[in-house]
């Protein structure tokens, strides 16, 4: 029995093998700044192939643990002693297989990560798209923005359909967007589900937001030079753009009027500065896990664990930074993209390290 157990592993090997083989092109891409050649589909179908092998490989490794751990069952006495630590090696051995399983599968889940990361940029993309389209008619028609809602909404309705969507952009000007496109974006905005949109959501899309890339300085007025200081803007923290890029002509630079959404403070930044250093990017929306973190039911750090997330999750921002007085770290509302999963997360840990990055 000792050897037929033997040799059910020995015939696992090369389906380990095999497995891991299968996953080899993926295991870059639990890098969160990989790089790959790779498209989509590749992705896609490596990840499932090397899902049915592992599942396989771990239904045998079941199975033959099973039979091992029936070896010591009606041993006689004095055979005890000689058959145990055979009993042992067999587990050790399988337990290895399992290990090896186990880094397939944070391989696979890396995969399966880098695709939800691209997917969701993409989506952002044409999400910015759609938002200097809809900025630049609310501008050139001088809307306030209750006058845009009510154009958007041909139906009277107070809800924006995707009908309704759709009838939007095709009377905007330098809208060439295929519908394949709006019905991403609109099921994108959709946060619910519900197959339609409020006005705070509409405004939410038409919002634009930085993240500080560098640290920075905001001011008082568009002129550096006229200005006065407000505060420095940590690295990370996110604004909502109020007016701009307009430049400063006194010394050539893109400026922004925001607002840091973590206390309201409300002035210029530039974004990009005369030696090309980029302070300010596009983005604030969704974060990334870069170290694993509890998810909390509360604001409070000590609240109710939801659960843990994960390096290379996606996170969804529901409520931005606030700074908790009794630790001073800053915590944000969230939901998980892979499960919808909502709580507070720190963005920052006390010793500096980053938990959380900006996507």
């Amino acid at each position: 029995k000792i050897d037929f157990a033997s040799e059910a592993l020995d015939d696992i090997e090369p389906e380990l093998l095999k497995t891991e083989e299968k996953v080899t092109p993926l295991a870059h891409l639990s890098d969160l700044e990989a790089q790959t050649t790779l498209t989509a589909s590749e992705i896609s179908r490596f990840a499932d192939e090397g899902q049915d092998l592992l599942d396989a490989a771990k239904n045998e490794i079941t199975t033959v643990l099973r039979q091992i751990g029936k070896l010591g069952e009606g041993v006689e006495p004095e055979l005890v002693s000689f058959i145990t630590p055979e009993i042992q090696k067999l587990e050790a051995r399988a337990n290895t297989f399992y290990a090896r399983l186990t880094k397939v599968s944070n391989v696979i889940q890396g995969g399966r990560d880098h695709l939800a990361r691209q997917h969701l940029l993409g989506l952002e993309k044409l999400r910015m798209a759609a938002v200097k389209i809809m900025k630049a008619y609310i501008a050139k028609e001088k809307l306030a923005f209750d006058a845009f809602f009510t154009l958007a909404d041909a139906d009277g309705d107070s809800f924006i359909n995707k009908m309704d969507f759709l009838a939007l952009f095709k009377r905007l000007e330098g809208s060439e967007f295929s519908k394949e496109d709006l019905d991403r974006l609109f099921a994108h905005v959709d946060h619910d589900g519900t197959g339609t949109l409020t006005k705070d959501q509409l405004f939410s899309l038409v919002r634009v937001r930085y993240y500080v890339a560098s640290e920075t300085v905001m001011t008082t007025e568009l002129s550096i030079k006229e200005g006065k200081p407000v505060r420095r803007l940590e690295l990370g923290e996110v604004l909502e753009i109020y007016e701009g890029p307009i430049k400063d002509d006194g010394l050539g630079l893109m400026r922004v009027r925001a607002c840091a959404v973590r206390d309201g403070a409300t002035g210029w930044a530039t974004l990009v500065g005369n030696t090309g250093s980029v302070f300010l990017k596009e983005g604030g929306d969704y974060y990334q896990v870069v170290a694993e973190t509890p998810m909390t039911s509360s604001f409070e750090e000590a609240s109710t664990r939801v659960r843990m997330l994960k390096k290379g999750e996606l996170l969804e921002v529901l409520e931005w930074d606030r700074t908790d007085d009794t630790s001073g770290i800053a915590r944000m509302r969230v939901k998980a993209k892979s499960d919808n999963a909502q709580g507070w997360a720190t963005r920052i840990g006390l010793d500096g390290r980053p938990l959380l990055e900006v996507l």
